[in-house]
Order: structure tokens, then sequence, then C-alpha cells
């Protein structure tokens, strides 16, 4: 068995490097919060890296949270801070400026679940802005859907 079984099942420890960032860290925690995987099959593991970072007062916790912290710069020196404290069979990462999918979580069980060999997983990643001012890429894509629209198709023989 590579893995010490909970509920039939391997643990997961989220590791969530940060430096300053509650306001995106609390969207990542909401939606790590609602994960249709089941809360006692994952931790999550927040790290600050930010020595003088104090935790805003109305910032909210679940109940499989913990903090710790990290006293040498980078993101890098963070995770293996969260590596050392998690207690997971599955060690994942995410940054604080990412939402997950609801079911990320449970889409990493199910393919170690399904497949011993499998040893490390990847996923796609959605961008998304909140800002309503335009960004180069939004310029970019409304420049490209128009030229489309408007370009006369050839064929080539």
């Amino acid at each position: 068995m590579r893995w010490s079984l909970r509920n039939n099942r391997p643990f997961i420890s989220v590791i969530i490097p940060t430096y300053n960032d509650w306001t995106c860290l609390q969207d990542c925690i909401s939606a790590l919060d609602e994960q249709s995987l089941a809360k006692n099959d994952f931790e999550i593991i927040v790290v600050n890296n930010d020595p003088a970072g104090r935790i805003p007062e109305c910032f909210k916790f679940p109940i499989n949270f913990r903090l710790i912290s990290e006293l040498q710069p980078g993101s890098y020196s963070a995770r293996n801070s969260g590596i050392l404290a998690a207690v997971g069979d599955i060690i994942v990462f995410t940054d604080s400026d990412c939402v997950p999918d609801k079911d990320w979580l449970y889409q990493i069980m199910s393919a170690f679940q399904s497949d011993m060999a499998v040893t490390r997983v990847a996923g796609s990643i959605s961008l998304t802005f909140k800002s309503t001012r335009r960004t180069w890429l939004s310029a970019m894509k409304k420049l490209l859907l128009s030229v489309k629209k408007t370009t006369p198709r050839k064929e080539f023989r």
C-alpha cells in the first residue's frame, strides 16, 4: 500500500504559500471550503511568508485549516515548510491568488485511486480578471475577434 488510508482513501494536504495577500487568500480558502471532497479527507496549510503580516480580524478559517509561518523569504521556502508540516499522503500546491474549482481535490483523489502508477497530476488553469479596466489581454481578444469577422476566407490549393 503506498499511502496510509483514512476512511479507505488517501489524505490530501493542500499547501498555500502567501505573502501579505489576505484578500485573495480568503477567496482561495473559501473555494477550498466548498470542495466536493469531504473536509475530513484533506487539510489546508497556509504558510505565511510575511513575518510582519497580521491576519485581518474578519478572516474566516475552515475547520481543516492550519496557519504556519516561514521567516525565510520566498515561496519555495514557504512550500518546503508546508511539506514538513503536512500529514497528507498526497501533497498539492496552489497559490493565494488562485480559486480552485469545486471538484479540484475530488479529481486529484480520483486520479490517484484509479491507477496505482499515478505519481503526479496537473490540470487546466482558467484565467479570470476582476478588473473592469481594459487590459492588454482583453484588447487583443477584441482585436482578434474583429479581424476574424471581417477577414474574408480564402481557399488555398
